[in-house]
Parts: structure tokens; sequence; C-alpha cells
């Protein structure tokens, strides 16, 4: 089809990205799937996921960002809310890695499920594996210091040193 004089062009931002990340934080309440390669956040019904999916997604946003608010504010339970967020093996993580799945399926892009990372293990934090898989993990100079294309997990660097929580 040829394109009219006063249509507009595409712009980055109307392509859908080769990689998609299910990705919420606290202090945000935009969608849940995020370009892998960047922070444009891409609406759940641009992807034809279908309302079950969609509201899946939806359901797993509030609960994720429950539990990070409950971290960021700390006290007693600042703990198990961190290992909600960082275990790939809690619910949180398992519901959210089975919802990025049907993503993938669905969209026929890789969707990759973001693990949350605080607390650092210094000096080996370059050298951790994957936590679910034990495979290669580290990726130098990438976006996401850490990426396990077969787990579809990515996490960053942890910043802090401070008390190392016990995280399966």
């Amino acid at each position: 089809r040829r394109r009219l004089d006063d249509e507009p062009r595409p712009t980055r931002e109307d392509r859908l990205p080769a990689a998609l990340l299910l990705f919420v934080h606290a202090l945000e309440d935009g969608p849940p799937l995020v370009a892998l390669d960047g922070d444009r956040t891409v609406p759940s019904f641009r992807l034809g996921l279908g309302s079950e999916l969609e509201e899946g997604l939806d359901r797993w946003a509030r609960a994720y960002r429950a539990h990070d608010l409950v971290w960021l504010g700390s006290g007693r339970l600042e703990l198990p809310a961190y290992r909600e967020l960082a275990s790939h093996r809690s619910a949180l993580s398992t519901e959210g890695r089975a919802l990025a799945q049907r993503v993938e399926t669905a969209t026929g892009r890789p969707t990759y499920y973001y693990l949350m990372r605080y607390f650092a293990f210094p000096p080996g934090e370059p050298r951790r594996r994957c936590p679910s898989c034990g495979g290669r993990w580290a990726r130098r100079g990438e976006r996401h210091e850490f990426r396990c294309e077969p787990c579809r997990l990515v996490s960053t660097v942890g910043v802090s040193t401070d008390r190392l929580p016990a995280v399966p």
C-alpha cells in the first residue's frame, strides 16, 4: 500500500520492539511491558494479547507494585518483600515468568522477566550465574548487566553491600 502525502510517517514509538521485558516498579503506573532495549513502554492492547492475558498482566503488575512499596517502606516486611521481588522461585516471579512466556507465545517476540537486584555479592557480582539454570549470566556493556537467553531472565548489578539477605 502506498502512503499518502498527508499520512504521518511511522515513528520509532509506533513500531513494536524486537524483544519485550515484563517490568514495573512502585513509583510508576505505566504498562508492565517495556522494550528490552530501552524504557519505552508497550501498551498491551497494541500486542493483541486478548483480554484474559491483559487482565493477568494488570493483576500481576498491581501485586508487584504492592510488594515493591512494602520493600521500599522497609520495616519488618522489608526482607520478605525483597525475596518475592528478587527470587526467581517466588510466587510473584513464577507468575510473572509464566505471563512473560504467554506474551512471547502470543507475539512471537522474546519476552524477558526482570529479576530485581538490590543487594550485591562483592567481589563476585560479575561472576554471578543465572539463578534459574546456573548458566552464563553476565553481559558486559549492555543495559541489563545480566541476561539469560534460555531462562528469559534479566537483572542488574546489585548496588548495596550493607547486608546480604539469603535469596534462594
